[in-house]
């Protein structure tokens, strides 16, 4: 099934619910959330008749009754179960896009229609059409996608750490079922760079490197990480558009994430009219737990950016879940970081550090790493300062 992004999900016993973006499903596009209520039991069934034996009764009630039992009626499923939909997107139809919308219940018997509020894209195809429509599409999103337990969560499993140089097209071993994050870290000649992924798909992504004097740089140890964040196994990211206000939220994780930040701007080309990325130094500040603010800086002027595109993660590490370890501390450049117990393999590191300072892993071990911090003038950072490093267990 082709989901562009979940943004969220929940399960309780055998209740579920989630929200996504379908992309050219059954020729829909758009916002589906789908709820399903398990079978209340025996009350259901009791209350269900007595409203329909309330409109058999010669009382003014008998007519909302007889009404309220039918809709009751016709929104439960087969075995009793309940499935809500909201639907906000649109549909083709002879070759023409029509908006669909849609929130209520529909049931998987054939004969019972839709109960809910609809607007229908196009007054011309009538009730019915209307109704086809939202029967077929919460047929076809009834079964799948629906939540999965953070154990049952796929394995993150496109990561590396290699030599590239700058523009380098890389592309996972085995492709995304949907867009993932990518994040990178980089060091040439044992000093910390610029980079970032652009132009991610859910086939690979294109590499960025840019040293202190603004350059591309032509060679250098990268290390990369492509997941899909999941709030149920405590991580959150994405990709997003700052304009002035730098500060991003989400939703509260259990305890303080360890963010990792990168980040470009559009720099103007020649004759001002071209303008192509140009990857940033990205700091993440005053980390809470469910939001952050990130400071942005020039590697070659070394002057403040308002405008730019983060790709950013926030993430309670736990190896077992979500396959990363990491913690937010204060490191010096050159500092070799040790942790007990080692992984059971050699990770990739990803590092952000404080404003202006660019921040990569050396000498990758099971148990630690050297870290280099490096000024946008590519001087070593001075004295101890802020360190947020993630590191994903294959």
């Amino acid at each position: 099934m082709s989901i562009s992004k979940v943004y969220g999900q929940g399960k309780h016993k055998n209740s579920w619910w989630i929200a996504f973006t379908a992309k050219d499903e059954a020729d829909y596009d758009g916002l589906v959330v789908h709820l399903h209520l398990t079978d209340p039991g025996d009350w259901d069934d009791l209350a269900r008749a007595v409203l329909g034996i309330g409109s058999l009764l010669p009382t003014p009630l008998a007519l909302p009754l007889g009404v309220a039992a039918a809709i009751w009626e016709l929104s439960t499923n087969a075995d009793g179960t309940y499935d809500f939909f909201h639907l906000n997107g649109k549909v083709e139809a002879w070759l023409v896009d029509q908006p669909v919308v849609f929130s209520g219940f529909v049931s998987d018997e054939s004969w019972k229609p839709p109960v809910g509020m609809s607007a229908a894209g196009n007054p011309l195809t009538g009730l019915v059409l209307s109704w086809l429509q939202i029967k077929s599409l919460a047929n076809h999103f009834r079964d799948e996608p629906v939540p999965r337990e953070p154990a049952e969560l796929p394995r993150v499993s496109h990561a590396g750490v290699a030599q590239y140089g700058s523009g380098r097209l890389l592309l996972f071993r085995e492709p995304f079922a949907r867009t993932p994050l990518v994040l990178t870290s980089a060091q040439a000649a044992g000093k910390a760079i610029a980079s970032v992924a652009v132009n991610v798909s859910p086939q690979g992504f294109r590499l960025l490197l840019r040293d202190d004097q603004g350059r591309n740089v032509p060679e250098a140890w990268v290390q990369w990480v492509a997941f899909q964040p999941n709030h149920a196994a405590g991580s959150f990211g994405d990709v997003t558009a700052v304009d002035g206000r730098m500060e991003i939220t989400f939703p509260a994780l259990p305890q303080v994430p360890v963010v990792v930040v990168n980040a470009y701007d559009m720099e103007p080309g020649p004759l001002n009219i071209l303008r192509w990325p140009q990857p940033l130094i990205a700091a993440p500040v005053n980390i809470a737990r469910d939001r952050f603010a990130v400071h942005l800086t020039n590697p070659l002027t070394d002057r403040p950016v308002q405008k730019a595109v983060v790709a950013w993660a926030a993430v309670v590490p736990n190896v077992a879940t979500n396959h990363f370890f990491g913690e937010n501390r204060r490191s010096a450049n050159d500092e070799t970081i040790t942790f007990a117990p080692a992984l059971a393999n050699v990770p990739a590191y990803l590092l952000s550090s404080r404003p202006g300072v660019m921040a990569a892993a050396l000498n990758n071990r099971k148990d630690g790493f050297l870290v280099s911090m490096r000024d946008f003038a590519g001087q070593p950072a001075v004295g101890k300062t802020d360190l947020h490093y993630l590191a994903y267990v294959a």
